[in-house]
């Protein structure tokens, strides 16, 4: 029963962290999601780059781990940006004269 609380309580967090943030506006970004896509990048980035030295070890020179790292960071932050300014209500509209 234990383990499945605490399995509980991780996916309730991770889920509210990839969830939309409160008071987002569709097509903004806010401070908050940047920090949000910033750290999804580290955490992406940091898998990567710890990942590939194994497997470079095992199986040989296929590829650069620093240039996989590099393209690992910018297609997360890309997607993570995309995927993040779909979140939140439609701004409203502005009557100017």
């Amino acid at each position: 029963m234990k383990a499945f609380l605490q399995n509980f309580v991780v996916t309730r967090l991770i889920s509210q962290f990839v969830g939309q943030v409160p008071g987002a506006i569709q097509s903004h970004l806010n401070v908050s999601e940047l920090l949000r896509i910033a750290f999804t990048t580290a955490l992406a980035t940091g898998s990567a780059a710890g990942v590939l030295p194994a497997l470079l070890s095992q199986v040989g020179a296929f590829v650069a781990a620093p240039d996989v790292a590099l393209a690992t960071a910018i297609l997360t932050t890309i997607i993570e940006v995309i995927r993040r300014l779909g979140h939140g209500t439609a701004a409203p509209k502005l009557n100017l004269p």
